[in-house]
Order: structure tokens, then C-alpha cells, then sequence
């Protein structure tokens, strides 16, 4: 996202180099344009190793997941069937996500890919009791995490004196799929 890249510059000193994927010298690029540049970007692993990056950071997967729904290659794939929506929404969100691997394995580089989490109820220190990742289906959030050998949260907590964006520990993560009446069929912690 364009405010991320804005972010990192100017609150992240000199050790980072932020990269917006949907625009380019002040050019709003198309979905499709946008999805190329990022796997265009993660292919290049001797690009990166090059300029000694140590970390490469994914901002967001709810922003991801926009840009693969609006790009062509997600249409075309669809091609009009609503039933495979979500399997084809997840073989092109893996086959992104798996670059980030393939980058650890090459180089040795580190990952980071951020969600937006939808807090349900926060406790009054800022705990994240009950959360749920803002991804569009159960089996997204299902695929997606299994990627990772990590999964952190960060919120903001507070201990009285000094609020700050902490490491969650024990925050509650679930994604449920329900059925028509309302009832939990699967659920994902």
C-alpha cells in the first residue's frame, strides 16, 4: 500500500527500503500490473542479495488478497464459476507467499507478512482477547497460516502509565466458518 511505503521511509530510518507494488512514480498501477510487480520483485533473489537486504516485509495480505481478487488472473481462472473462488484465490495467494520461502532457502533472507485483525473484544490493558484475521474465507486464513513457522500478534496494550504496540502472546486468533443458521462448523486458533 502506497501509505505503508510512505511509513516505512520516514518512521523506519535508513535501514529500510520501502517498495510499493500498486504505484510507480506516482502511477496508479492496475491489479494484474501490481500482482506482476510483486512476484517480478520476490523472483529476483540475486536483485536482493545484491543490495544486502536481510528482511524482506509483505504489507499486507489483506491488501493481497484485493489486489489477486481484482486481477486478471484470478478472473480468468474463476472464469465465472463461483465455486472456486476460494481455491483459486488460494493456489495464487500460495504461489506468492511460497516466494518468500523460496527466498529463505536461496539467500538465507528473512520474511515478514503482516494481516489486519479485526479485534472482536480487547480486555481494558489492550489485551486482544478474541480476533479474527481479515481475510475473505475460513479456508484462506487456513491455507495462509500454515505458510508461516510463526504467527505473532502486535496490538496496542497499555500497563497504566505507557500505551505502546506490543507482542501479544496470548491474544486470541480464530476464524470460523459457519452454516446457514449460524452455527460453527470449523474453526482455526
Amino acid at each position: 500500500e502506497r501509505h505503508g511505503a510512505t511509513s516505512a521511509s520516514t518512521k523506519g530510518g535508513d535501514n529500510i527500503v520501502p517498495v510499493c507494488i500498486d504505484y510507480v512514480e506516482g502511477k496508479k498501477l492496475t491489479a494484474g500490473q501490481s500482482l506482476k510487480r510483486l512476484n517480478e520483485i520476490l523472483d529476483n533473489a540475486e536483485e536482493i542479495k545484491k543490495h544486502g537486504f536481510e528482511l524482506v516485509a509483505l504489507d499486507s495480505l489483506t491488501e493481497l488478497e484485493a489486489i489477486i481478487k481484482n486481477s486478471p488472473t484470478y478472473e480468468n481462472l474463476v472464469g465465472g464459476n463461483d465455486f472456486i473462488k476460494t481455491d483459486v484465490m488460494i493456489e495464487i495467494m500460495r504461489s506468492v507467499l511460497l516466494k518468500f520461502v523460496d527466498l529463505q532457502d536461496s539467500i538465507g533472507i528473512h520474511y515478514v507478512v503482516t494481516c489486519i485483525l479485526d479485534a472482536k473484544e480487547i480486555a481494558d490493558n489492550g489485551e486482544i482477547i478474541e480476533s479474527q484475521p481479515r481475510l475473505v474465507g475460513y479456508r484462506i486464513a487456513d491455507s495462509v497460516v500454515q505458510l508461516f513457522p510463526d504467527v505473532v500478534v502486535v496490538g496496542k496494550m497499555t500497563n497504566g502509565e505507557v500505551t505502546d504496540y506490543r507482542l501479544q502472546f496470548a491474544a486470541g486468533v480464530t476464524k470460523n466458518q459457519t452454516d446457514k443458521s449460524g452455527k460453527v462448523k470449523k474453526t482455526v486458533n
